[in-house]
């Protein structure tokens, strides 16, 4: 269930995982005791050791900016998961980062509105940051849909199955005039819910891109694959040019998967191109 594909070992920024933090020397960096366990999210690569979280840290550049960011924004009606910082006062350390383990759960069943509310609390936090440098060089199949949602590259279709219903969604776009900022693109699966403390924000995916656009990628993954209803994009209806925003956001995970469909037989693509069809009826392409 949910938005993501196997990529077969590969993570968001398109390298292998790392199978796991072993070694005294990346444990013991992070002063972190215990037993590397895996966890359920961020793509099977994060690992628990004690109250400690590794990630694969990718492209160090990115990764380091990242770090940097969650390390001073200021939580205003939500959570965020602090790095640790190494004792040689690195963020990484041997390809991995370190995180303070936060409470909390996944909620995809009823509480999109909140999902909705938290997503635009982080992002007015994320609002005064420079665009970085590193966002115009990614290359990995999340990277390709946003710059096709958003006119810049248009990639060849691989899959023909996701050539009518983008074809559809292309024709219905138009030039929008909207300030772009730092966003977390992938909010939907990445809030955590715990009883007595604000939401958390975890697995920042930076972009830079209008603020409604993040919130209309969680609209539009909540009604693909999570059962949500079409009535949820009314929650949104403040945001200006809100048809053009879900419209980019449906391109925007059609073309990561068409991407990525040369690994996956051909029902699944078929499936992915059903689970957007209601937003295309949605916004009227």
């Amino acid at each position: 269930m949910g938005y993501r594909p196997d990529l077969s070992g590969l993570g968001r920024h398109g390298r292998m995982s790392h199978s796991h933090p072993s070694g005294d020397q990346v444990l013991a960096a992070f002063a972190a005791k215990g037993v590397p366990v895996r966890l359920e999210g961020g793509e099977g690569q994060s690992w628990r050791v004690g109250d400690v979280v590794f990630k694969p840290a990718g492209e160090g550049e990115e990764a380091n900016w990242v770090a940097e960011v969650l390390a001073e924004v200021i939580e205003s009606g939500f959570r965020v998961q602090r790095p640790v910082r190494a004792s040689n006062g690195a963020w990484i350390v041997s390809g991995w980062t370190a995180w303070h383990w936060v409470d909390g759960a996944h909620d995809l069943d009823a509480r999109w509105s909140e999902v909705l509310d938290v997503g635009a609390a982080f992002l007015q936090a994320l609002s005064g940051l420079s665009m970085p440098a590193f966002l115009d060089r990614r290359a990995n199949p999340w990277s390709v849909g946003d710059r096709a949602a958003w006119g810049e590259a248009l990639p060849e279709v691989i899959n023909p199955a996701f050539a009518g219903i983008l074809e559809r969604l292309y024709a219905f776009l138009k030039p929008l005039s909207l300030a772009s900022q730092v966003i977390h693109g992938d909010l939907t699966g990445n809030i955590l819910f715990a009883p007595g403390q604000p939401p958390a924000v975890i697995d920042f995916s930076p972009y830079y891109r209008p603020a409604g656009f993040a919130l209309a990628v969680v609209i539009v993954d909540a009604i693909a694959w999570y059962g949500a209803t079409s009535d949820l994009a009314w929650r949104a209806d403040h945001l200006q040019f809100l048809d053009q925003l879900l419209a980019r956001a449906a391109i925007y995970r059609l073309v990561t998967a068409d991407q990525v469909s040369t690994t996956h037989a051909p029902a699944w693509s078929a499936h992915q191109v059903r689970a957007l069809l209601p937003i295309v009826d949605l916004v009227g392409a």
